[in-house]
């Protein structure tokens, strides 16, 4: 199969393409005829070998790639709920093993979802990490409710466009943090009100939140500490060792004084029920995917460089076929 690999870690020249073997599935797997796959920020960290959790990272050669969307042409024997043609999408976990940045992808049940008819592959491929990393921020990190103020950071990237969206969806009142050239993108996301970073220090802010969402990881502890109000909850999707541990020491705080301000890390995880909430408000067209730019398969090293240039709005796509 053709597949966008790297034999050794470094800048976005390592990727090469090429053909692997086509993978096996396991009982609990089906195998996806992949038509797309989209770059995190993640991708780029494992690729120069400067990822935090790099230690989790397997395999020579490497596949990058969580986001991925296409055909089932092969279930294995445990599969209940799909069959050959289903049109899917899903996040795959790269440490267990060739990831999506290929032609097939192998991949666990429970970590995929039915594709919406109005949702294209490309779509399709954008959405699955940064959503549920959003979800899973303000859902099961954050307990987010109606009514509640969210301040999202970086609501233009790839996470805070679905963070944004997700936000309003559920009734929260919404401020977008992101640079003037985005305001307007931001505001059709759902923001309430749009804060441009270059023009105002959000360290001088007088508004208070009950839950800041950082798709950045810009803020340090003082800062969100002051902008929180009571009971608030800090948002991150920074793993930084010091974030861990001010999450850790919230939650034993939180055993004693509930309204404490708390800390939480965000470390997304596949999921396939919440892919199916997902796919819900996709088909109802009450979420939108946004993309950046697309690129073919021999374009994987220009896609990293739009990546690390930290100025996408929304997500960057990798066609493999």
């Amino acid at each position: 199969m053709k597949a966008i690999y790297q034999l050794k870690f470094g800048k976005p020249d390592v990727l090469q393409v090429g053909e692997l073997p086509l993978p096996k599935i396991k009982s609990n797997e089906v195998l996806i005829h992949n038509q797309a796959a989209s770059v995190n920020p993640r991708d780029c960290l494992v690729r120069a070998g400067k990822y935090q959790l790099q230690f989790l990272v397997k395999g020579s050669p490497l596949v990058l790639g969580s986001d991925c969307a296409g055909t089932i042409v092969k279930v294995g024997s445990k599969v209940k709920g799909f069959q050959p043609g289903d049109r899917v999408y899903g996040m795959k976990n790269p440490s267990h093993g060739l990831a999506t940045y290929a032609e097939y992808v192998a991949i666990a049940q429970d970590h995929i979802a039915t594709l919406p008819e109005n949702i294209s592959f490309i779509d399709g491929a954008s959405i699955p990490l940064c959503a549920l990393t959003a979800w899973q921020g303000l859902v099961d990190q954050a307990h987010l409710k109606k009514d509640e103020s969210v301040l999202v950071i970086g609501a233009s990237g790839g996470v805070g466009v679905f963070a944004t969206q997700l936000a309003n969806i559920f009734g929260a009142n919404v401020t977008g943090v992101c640079s003037g050239d985005n305001a307007d993108l931001v505001a059709s996301l759902g923001a309430h009100k749009v804060i441009n970073y270059r023009e105002t220090n959000l360290s001088s802010l007088t508004s208070q939140y009950d839950v800041i969402f950082d798709a950045v990881g810009s803020l340090k502890r003082h800062q969100y500490l002051g902008l929180l109000n009571p009971a608030g909850r800090y948002v991150t999707t920074l793993p930084s060792i010091e974030n861990i541990q001010h999450g850790l020491l919230s939650k034993f705080k939180r055993l004693f004084f509930p309204r404490i301000k708390q800390t939480r890390v965000v470390m997304v995880k596949p999921n396939a029920q919440q892919l199916r909430y997902i796919a819900e408000y996709l088909a109802a067209d009450k979420l939108k995917p946004v993309i950046d730019s697309v690129y073919e398969c021999h374009e994987a090293q220009a896609a990293h460089t739009r990546s690390q240039s930290k100025r996408a709005r929304g997500k960057i796509v990798i066609k493999v076929l």
